[in-house]
């Protein structure tokens, strides 16, 4: 393995808010999103920077001096719907405290410790524009939680990935007996529905699409959007 992609994404609520909101709103979103990723890295890294050493025959785990992280932020699905995230590149390779030798990171805390992050990255976002925006938030549901103001058919619109993988699963017609194995499922899905990026999805063209869409779903645009979302105390301009 020669590096590990650490990946946070935004909510599709908040992804939908930065994309079709006012521009002062979506630089706020963009910053929240940027903040939070550096806590949730930073949470990780202090548990999970972690070598091996080998003392009388016996390997344990110690320190090292951090990782390098190469931060990569993408803005859409690979569908072209709005996805606000970001691939933290970890390269395998730290230096080991005690001997300084550069080795391979111990990579079993990263697994046990990569959902707890991802818990971090979520509130994190989630404090950040609660107070920032005033936005209000719903129900937890699978470890995060979407801003109140859209529909179900709303963020479905603009979930294409998400409904091509639940198609695969349901055409495949498998039972998953654990979370374990459906999350594995869910991986098998994502790449066998993967299609090449299309790159001729400019960033009008893509705005334009995305209005276009939001019309057919009732949803609003802009500082109409804003305005359904945010407090009038937080907005910014208001």
């Amino acid at each position: 393995v020669l590096a590990f992609d650490l990946t946070f994404s935004c909510p599709k609520s908040v992804s939908l808010l930065w994309a079709l909101g006012s521009e002062p709103v979506a630089e706020v979103v963009a910053a929240a999103h940027r903040d939070a990723v550096d806590v949730a890295l930073r949470f990780l890294e202090e548990r999970a920077a972690l070598a091996r050493a080998q003392s009388q025959g016996v390997r344990h785990r110690v320190g090292s001096g951090g990782w390098a992280v190469a931060g990569f932020v993408h803005r859409t699905s690979r569908e072209g719907d709005p996805q606000l995230h970001t691939h933290c590149l970890v390269p395998n390779l730290v230096q080991r405290s005690g001997d300084g030798r550069h080795v391979a990171l111990d990579a079993g805390p990263l697994f046990d410790w990569a959902r707890a992050a991802g818990s971090v990255y979520q509130n994190q976002l989630q404090r950040a524009l609660t107070t920032k925006l005033g936005v209000r938030w719903g129900p937890d549901r699978h470890n995060t939680r979407e801003m109140e103001g859209f529909t179900k058919a709303q963020l479905r619109a603009f979930s294409k990935r998400s409904a091509q993988i639940e198609a695969e699963l349901e055409a495949k017609g498998a039972l998953y007996e654990s979370p374990t194995l459906r999350m594995r499922a869910d991986d098998e899905a994502s790449l066998a529905t993967r299609a090449s990026k299309d790159h001729s999805l400019t960033p009008s063209l893509l705005a334009g699409r995305w209005n276009r869409e939001a019309g057919q779903v009732g949803l609003a645009t802009g500082a109409d959007l804003d305005r359904a979302l945010c407090s009038d105390r937080a907005r910014p301009g208001a």
